[in-house]
């Protein structure tokens, strides 16, 4: 079948079905609207080809050419595109559902509002690609290049980034929940306004990364080197810092509640409103850091050493220093004798 015979088929509203198109070049062929199911196109050639809106269930696209094609709201249902080649397509909301999508290129794309969804993607390439509101679920990313993308407001959920290629990638407002980062090397990185609760980045490398206002609740920092990080407002709420190192490390106005710093370092930070209530800091160094109005209450000091500290106006209510090391209490806010009491206050019923 022929170009024209294939794009007069798909105007006439016909469903496509059973195809062998196999190896034909249908390139700038005009398929929009078009409905194929379980059609054979391996290494066809569709190549700027118009496909807007056109549903692809159960079809062969392995190895296919859909150079610049203009997949604009496109559906691609358990389709094997293995290697398939979209460089420089337009991919506005193109959905992926249940598809094998191994070793495909979409380098040079235009992928806003892309949709992966229970495929497989491993060995694909978006080296330098801007993904904007992309959705990747419960999908397959072994192998992956991200060299060089922008992830902007992107969610890629669940996934091991260490079986991934992203140097030089950058994250906007991602959200990487339950993602794995464990020892990775990310000096630089910027994870600015992302989402990575619960997240493993765990004895990573975060040198003078931008993790200003990014959200660690519950996540593993565990022996992490965030050494010169900007982290001002980022919020590490219930966080296990414990052993990691934050030295000189911008903390201003970052919520630590609850967090363990156990021997963690934390020398010269600047921690300048931050709030670190409830927080289990024992051993911990502080030397040198600027904790002015800084809310300790009811965090755990024992062994702390907060020797050359900045503790103007710092609450220390209720913190538990045994062992502690605080020589400028005197500037600090110490237990407030009405706020104990309300809080120890017990019913008398």
């Amino acid at each position: 079948m022929n170009t024209l015979d294939l794009s007069a088929l798909v105007q006439s509203g016909e469903i496509c079905d059973g195809l062998c198109l196999a190896g034909r070049d249908h390139s700038g062929a005009d398929l929009g609207g078009g409905f194929f199911s379980k059609c054979d196109f391996s290494g066809a050639r569709l190549s700027g080809a118009r496909l807007k809106e056109t549903v692809f269930i159960e079809c062969n696209l392995s190895g296919a050419d859909l150079t610049g094609a203009l997949c604009h709201h496109t559906a691609f249902h358990k389709c094997d595109l293995t290697g398939a080649v979209f460089t420089g397509a337009t991919l506005r909301l193109a959905k992926f559902t249940e598809c094998r999508i191994r070793e495909a290129r979409f380098d040079g794309t235009t992928p806003v509002m892309l949709m992966v969804i229970k495929s497989d993607l491993s060995g694909a390439t978006f080296a330098q690609v801007v993904l904007d509101q992309a959705i990747f679920f419960e999908t397959g990313m072994d192998g992956v290049d991200l060299r060089g993308a922008v992830l902007k407001r992107t969610s890629i959920s669940g996934v091991d980034f260490r079986a991934m290629r992203i140097d030089d990638a950058r994250f906007e407002m991602a959200v990487l929940n339950k993602c794995c980062f464990r020892g990775m090397g990310l000096a630089g990185v910027v994870f600015e306004l992302c989402q990575l609760q619960e997240s493993d980045l765990s004895h990573a490398r975060l040198e003078k990364a931008n993790l200003a206002q990014a959200n660690f609740k519950g996540a593993s920092l565990a022996g992490a080197t965030l050494d010169e990080a900007s982290c001002s407002r980022a919020l590490f709420i219930e966080a296990n810092l414990q052993g990691a190192t934050l030295r000189k490390t911008g903390l201003e106005q970052a919520l630590l509640d609850r967090a363990n710093l156990s021997r963690a370092d934390l020398s010269g930070a600047r921690l300048r409103e931050a709030a670190l209530r409830g927080a289990s800091a024992r051993d911990a160094s502080f030397v040198g850091a600027d904790l002015t109005h800084a809310d300790l209450s009811g965090a755990d000091l024992e062994g702390a050493n907060l020797t050359h500290a900045s503790l103007h106006r710092t609450l220390l209510h209720g913190v538990r220093d045994t062992r502690a090391t605080i020589p400028g209490r005197a500037v600090a806010l110490g237990t407030d004798s009405a706020r104990a009491q309300a809080e120890n206050f017990t019913p008398p019923y």
